[in-house]
Formats: structure tokens, sequence, C-alpha cells
């Protein structure tokens, strides 16, 4: 069992990710024509929190997790939804575990700093877009501080300009980064403040 698995269950108890969500989601309408015809797949979705934000303004939502436990959660809250257009699908795409067909849009939020190499998931979002097609990514602003401490696996954030290398050197037009959300967490007494970025591209249109 993972440690997301273990932690499923209790994920939606806190309130800073609610609000996370709720923004990401409200900078991500501010920045691209959001569309009830397209296709869409959240990648990391755990809960499905963002996803949840968006349905009403999408046709169709793929949730993609490599964690059971978390799409354990965001169905039980499907059904109690009585929602028919999210379909959780446990996978891993960075190991070429690919779902049907394509998209017309893409969002991922606080789950590439969690990959050992983040930038071998930008070829993957490529190909699953279809032309025209946006990427939305938000994810931490490298600090001064670690968010996740020493031992963590993966990556502190990133830089703005690593963030828009990644996805420019695959071939995504002119990405825009903009400030979305302030995390704030109280250690020992001192408020640590991490910063989330939303990055907005898209794949050209022949």
């Amino acid at each position: 069992m993972s440690l997301f698995d273990e932690v499923a269950q209790q994920w939606d108890r806190d309130p800073v990710r609610r609000q996370r969500a709720l923004q990401v989601a409200d900078s991500m309408r501010k920045g691209i024509p959001l569309d009830g015809t397209w296709r869409a797949l959240e990648f990391g979705c755990g809960t499905a929190q963002l996803s949840f934000c968006l349905r009403h303004e999408l046709a169709e939502i793929t949730l993609v997790d490599t964690s059971e436990g978390m799409l354990d959660v965001a169905r039980d809250k499907i059904a109690a939804a009585g929602v028919t257009h999210m379909r959780p699908l446990l996978a891993d795409l960075t190991a070429g575990e690919l779902p049907g067909g394509r998209f017309e849009l893409i969002y991922s939020m606080m789950a590439l700093h969690h990959l050992p190499a983040p930038e071998g998931i930008i070829p993957v979002f490529w190909d699953l877009l279809n032309e025209g097609g946006y990427l939305c990514i938000a994810e931490l602003e490298k600090g001064e501080v670690s968010f996740h401490g020493e031992d963590f696996p993966g990556h502190d954030g990133f830089a703005r300009e690593e963030l828009a290398g990644m996805v420019v050197r695959e071939g995504f037009d002119s990405p825009r980064i903009d400030d979305c959300f302030v995390i704030r967490r109280d250690a020992a007494g001192q408020i640590e403040e991490f910063n989330v970025l939303l990055l907005i591209c898209r794949k050209p249109a022949s």
C-alpha cells in the first residue's frame, strides 16, 4: 500500500486542499476558454478535487492516478453526486499505460513534483492532446525551504523558467505562468509560505 493509499480517506478533510482546488479551477477558467464539448484528462487526480470543480464545464473527464485508494474515494464521490461523465482510471502514464483517444484539455495539480523525472511526462501529454489542445500544470514554485523534507524522492518545486522550458522543448506554444495560490504552514511557530504556479500552454494547431 502506498502513502497515498493510506491517506486517501482523510485527504478531502483538509480545507486548504479544497481552497487550492477552487483557486486553480478559477485561474484555469480565466486562462483558457473552457468548452462543454471538450474531453479532458486530469493527471495525478487524487480524489478528483480539481475535476469536481470543473465538471460542469467539460463533456468528459478521465481521472488518472496510480493510487487505488485515491481513486476509490473519487469513485465514491462520483456515485454520491450522480455524475456520469467522469471516469477513474488506474494507470501509470509514465510507464506507457495510456487511456484510449485524445483530449482537448490535460491538467494536473501538484503531481509533477512527485515524479523522479517530471520532464518525461510532457511528451506523453503532447501525444494525448489534439492539435490546438491546452495543457495546464499547477505546481510548487521552488523556494528556499523544502516542502516535503530532505528524504522526499521527488522535487521541491520548479523555477518558472524550468517549468516553461519543459513544455517549450516539446513544442508547446507561448507558455504563460502566473501565481495561483499560496500554501501557508506553521513550522514551530514560524509561518512558511509555498507559492503555487499555474502554467498554461497550447499544442499548436496545424
